[in-house]
Parts: C-alpha cells; sequence; structure tokens
C-alpha cells in the first residue's frame, strides 16, 4: 500500500488542455509579372488594348520596323475583312433568319391572346427577353413581309405568295415590297389584299424577269411622285414633320379615347403596333448617329454643335481671319494736280 497517494476526483482533475493550432505557412507573394508581359486575357483588358491601340501616333508608326509595321496593317486588313464577310452572310440568310422571326412573331401573338406574355410587351420586348438580344430591323421588316403575303390566304383561299417564291425573290425585291405593302396596309386598312398595289405587285414577283425597276415605279406612285422623281401636289415629308405628325397623332388619340371609352382597345392596339415601328426608327437612329461618330473625330463634331447652338445653317461655314493676319494699309490719299494757268 503506497502512502500519501494523491487521489484524483472529477472535481480535482485537471482541466483539458486546448490543442494549440498550427502556424499557417508563411504565403510567398507571386512574382510581378516581367516588363513587357502581356495582361490576361479579360474582356477589360481587351477593351483597355483596344483604347490604346487608338491613341497611336504618328511617331509610333515612323518608328516602327518593316515587320511590326506590316503586321500591325495585316491585323486592320483581318479586322476588315471579317466585317465585310459577317455583312456578306447576314445579308445571304435574311431571308431565312426573317422567316425563323416570322414565327416568333406568331407565337408572341398567341401567347398575347392567351395571357401568358404581359401586355405591355412589344414584340421587340419580347424578343429581346427569350433570344437575349435586339432584333435586327430589316430582319424585322422582311418577317412582317412574309406573315402577310405567304401565311395569308387571298380570295382564292391559297397564300397570297407562295413561299418558293419568296425563297426565289431576290432580297432587294422583296424590301422593296414590304415597302408597298406596309404603305398598302395603311391606306386601305382591311382592304389592303385587293388593292391595286398589292395585287400588282404580286404579279410582278411571280413573273419571270427583274421585278426592281417596276416595284419601283409602283413605290413612286404611292409617294405621289412623277416620272421625274417630283411630287404631283403632295409636299415632301421631312423628318421633322413626322416626328410632329406623331406627337398631334397621339394627342388626338387620347382624345378620341376620352370621348369614346368603348374604343379603347382598338386605339391602344394601334398605338402598340405603331411602338414597334418606332423603336426599330430608334435602332436605325441610333447605328447612323454611331457612323458619324465612328467617321469624324470629336473636334469636328463639336464644331457642329457649336455652330447649331449659335443657330448657324449647317451649310454656312465660318471662317476667321488668321491670328497673324496683318491689317490692310490705307491708301495715301490722292492730291489734285494744279490746274495749268
Amino acid at each position: 500500500m503506497v502512502k500519501n497517494a494523491k487521489t484524483t476526483t472529477p472535481e480535482t482533475a485537471p482541466a483539458p488542455t486546448a490543442p494549440v493550432p498550427a502556424t499557417p505557412a508563411p504565403v510567398t507573394p507571386a512574382p510581378a509579372a516581367p516588363a513587357g508581359t502581356p495582361p490576361a486575357t479579360t474582356e477589360t483588358a481587351q477593351t483597355e488594348t483596344a483604347k490604346e491601340e487608338k491613341k497611336l501616333a504618328v511617331a509610333t508608326f515612323t518608328a516602327m520596323a518593316i515587320d511590326a509595321l506590316t503586321h500591325f496593317l495585316k491585323g486592320a486588313v483581318k479586322l476588315a475583312t471579317n466585317i465585310k464577310d459577317a455583312q456578306t452572310k447576314e445579308k445571304a440568310e435574311r431571308k431565312t433568319n426573317a422567316k425563323g422571326i416570322a414565327d416568333l412573331k406568331r407565337r408572341y401573338a398567341v401567347g398575347k391572346d392567351g395571357g401568358t406574355i404581359p401586355l405591355d410587351w412589344t414584340f421587340p420586348i419580347y424578343f429581346e427577353k427569350v433570344v437575349g438580344g435586339k432584333c435586327p430591323g430589316r430582319m424585322l421588316s422582311l418577317a412582317g413581309l412574309f406573315n402577310s403575303l405567304c401565311m395569308l390566304n387571298g380570295p382564292d383561299g391559297k397564300p397570297m405568295l407562295a413561299e418558293a417564291i419568296y425563297d426565289s425573290a431576290a432580297l432587294d425585291w422583296l424590301e422593296k415590297a414590304n415597302a408597298i405593302v406596309n404603305a398598302a396596309q395603311k391606306a386601305h386598312g382591311e382592304n389592303w389584299k385587293t388593292c391595286a398595289d398589292v395585287c400588282e405587285t404580286l404579279a410582278i414577283l411571280n413573273s419571270p424577269g427583274d421585278a426592281a425597276e417596276k416595284l419601283d415605279a409602283i413605290r413612286a406612285r404611292q409617294k405621289g411622285e412623277t416620272a421625274e422623281g417630283e411630287t404631283d401636289g403632295a409636299v415632301a415629308m421631312t423628318a421633322e414633320m413626322a416626328v410632329e405628325f406623331l406627337i398631334g397623332h397621339y394627342q388626338q388619340q387620347a382624345k378620341l379615347m376620352a370621348a369614346k371609352p368603348e374604343n379603347a382597345k382598338e386605339l391602344f392596339c394601334l398605338a402598340r403596333a405603331l411602338a414597334e415601328r418606332v423603336e426599330v426608327m430608334e435602332d436605325e437612329r441610333t447605328k447612323f448617329i454611331l457612323a458619324v461618330e465612328n467617321t469624324f473625330d470629336t473636334a469636328t463634331i463639336q464644331g457642329w454643335l457649336k455652330a447649331d447652338d449659335a443657330g448657324v445653317a449647317p451649310h454656312i461655314e465660318i471662317i476667321s481671319a488668321h491670328p497673324n493676319t496683318a491689317p490692310a494699309e490705307t491708301p495715301a490719299p490722292v492730291t489734285a494736280e494744279p490746274a495749268a494757268a
């Protein structure tokens, strides 16, 4: 028996010692990239690089070796070629792509009628939601033509224009025909299918030969133009006049709805249909502004804006005297000779 042995009880037991956390290994910072190393290929880096490339001065090119200069220019040629190839491909596929948009427009109409699509969604809004991008304006216009002529039956119970004729027609012809059909729908309402302009257009598209000149003649007749290109008693519509007309149109529609609330549905649908075309117009206006900004430098455009704000007509150029120009000399007075005695 061992004397004086200490008895360990739960009360006298030593408290457990908490484990000591391991010391983390020191973090070694990544070495800095050597000078001249290009940044990581990200969208931001590419954008910044593009901005820097636009700022290259002529001295930069002068300092380039011939192989560096030709390499730089090869990139410019490749970019221009890619743009041209993309434009050619888009034009070649526009008729087919318009068929797809036409089908989506029909599904959109079914969804609006069935209540599965919000009432305030125009087709361009719906297109952007489901496709993920804006609907190209010229494809949208051509889709309207396809639905109007190829998906609607004429008085004989057959499609007004066979799909095979649509496929074989030149793109230029179809776009000219679309302008004619749109004008006829506005002028004749529900009777547009049997109006003379549409019937003549369909006959031209179904006949062999070049249709461009004949379609141009129909469109000129719709606009009231004579053979010489002058208007026959009609006032030429300017862009400013068109905007003012639309403002007055909506003001008149509001008055009509207030006077006859039962017409609200019809007026609302007309306004919604017009909104689709206005969005296409706005898209084309934006493209034009971007084209101007990409063609002319900022100083030139700022000069235009300054002159416009000052009320100077666009075709007048203000020429100021050069600061080093000397003032004109005042001619010496001419002294008359004395008369002979």
